[in-house]
Order: C-alpha cells, then structure tokens, then sequence
C-alpha cells in the first residue's frame, strides 16, 4: 500500500519499530516508535505505541496550522495525560480477570463500539478470534447495526456484548439498544467512562474520546489474554493462525 501511494506522487510517512524496516526506505519521512520487540503474538506495545505516535502527530500538525478548536484543545491538553491514566486503569485488571473466569465457557462473544470506540472493537474480537481458537464466536459488529437483523441472530442467553464507550457518544442509541440487547436474554458488559451505569462495566478515567482506543486497549488485551489463560490456551500459540499459516505455505509449495 506504501510503495503504491509514493507511486501515486502521495507523501508517506511510515511509523514503525524497526529503524532496517522496508518502510523506512519508501518512505518521505519516518518515527521509529520505542516500544521494543514483543514476544508476545498479539503484539500488543507495538500497537498501542503506534496509536499514540498518531496521536502525537496528529497534536502537532494542529498546532502547525494553528487550530484552535473546543475538540482541539481538549484534545491537546489530554493527550500527554495518557500514561498516567493508562496506570491508573490498570487498577481493573483483577475485575478483569474475574469476569474472564465467569465468562470461560461461554460461547459467542459481539463487541461493539462507537465512534473512536469501534477500533477497539474491531482489533479485539480479531485478537480473540486469532488467539482463543475453542470460543465458538467472536466478531465486531457497530452499534448502530445491532438491531438491524444481527441482535435476532446472535442475541440469546449464550452472547456477551461486550461496549467500548466513551463519554456522551450517542447515549440515548447505546441505551436503546442495550435495552433491546437486555430484552433477548444476553448478557452486557463495557469498557466505559464515567456517566454509564451498566450492571457489569470497566470503568476508565474520562479523556478525550478520539484519545479513547489508546486508554482501552491494553484492557482489551488483557481481556483478551486472561480468556486465553482461563481456557488453558496458549495466547502464543493460536492454532487458528497456525492453521492459516500452514496452509498458505502448502499453497506456495
């Protein structure tokens, strides 16, 4: 995607934890992110590093043009805020974890989010999906599109919803539809900030909600991993990709 958009005369900037990476050598300019190697295979610094260099870039091409918005501001004054908040989150891990081995047998797992919320949600079910190979179900659905058609399909006594929500984003949808969700039988928990009052939720210190997937994510992950430990699998092994992986080298072969 790179080499096709410098072909296409675009200026690339790549960001990237290896400073011999291919990226490097295509780019017009480049960050390589501090976060290390990860052993793990959710390559979970890597990730989250990225975002907050995004973010960082973002701030300052702002300050550049000289933007000097509510949204901006707000933005700006809690974006360095973050690896103190991320600390202080980590105050819910044993919530987590617990609610992890309640939940080690249950099937069908729907995440869903909205607005800078369904990032985390995509990149959550991918990881669960990838990794925890006995869970039946695991998929990112928007909030929006839940009642249309896929709540009647998944939505049953054996389906946790699982939100990622952030400040005043669209409240009166979220509880129509978690209302709807409540009503078919399954089960609801969320990564939320203040001002929600869900029966089962993680409550995260408030920040700026396009600052939102870098403070929930390693809780996400951590979700992700404990899912793994309670189902006595090896988060570094996932057999689904191992799976994937063999086959394409069959094919190359």
């Amino acid at each position: 995607i790179a080499r096709r958009a410098k072909d296409c005369g675009s200026y690339v900037i790549a960001i990237t934890n290896t400073q011999d990476s291919e990226l490097v050598e295509i780019s017009d300019n480049y960050f390589v992110i501090p976060s290390g190697t990860t052993e793990s295979f959710i390559n979970t610094t890597e990730y989250i590093a990225q975002l907050f260099a995004i973010a960082v870039l973002v701030k300052h091409l702002a300050d550049t043009c000289e933007i000097d918005t509510e949204n901006f501001n707000e933005f700006n004054s809690e974006i360095y805020k973050l690896p103190d908040k991320i600390n202080k989150s980590f105050n819910s891990e044993a919530a987590i974890k617990k609610i992890a081995e309640r939940e080690k047998d249950r099937g069908i797992f729907v995440f869903s989010g909205k607005g800078p919320g369904r990032i985390v949600a995509d990149q959550t079910a991918l990881k669960l999906r990838e990794t925890a190979w006995t869970i039946k179900h695991s998929e990112s659905i928007p909030i929006d599109e839940i009642p249309h058609g896929r709540l009647f399909c998944l939505g049953d006594e054996k389906t946790l919803f699982i939100l990622m929500l952030s400040g005043e984003i669209a409240r009166e949808k979220v509880n129509r539809v978690t209302n709807l969700i409540d009503k078919m039988g399954a089960h609801i928990m969320a990564f939320c900030c203040d001002g929600y009052n869900f029966k089962e939720q993680i409550t995260l210190p408030k920040t700026c909600e396009y600052l939102l997937p870098i403070l929930i994510q390693p809780l996400a992950y951590l979700f992700v991993c404990y899912m793994n430990s309670v189902r006595n699998l090896n988060i570094d092994e996932p057999r689904n990709v191992a799976m994937i992986d063999n086959f394409l080298r069959m094919r190359e072969i």
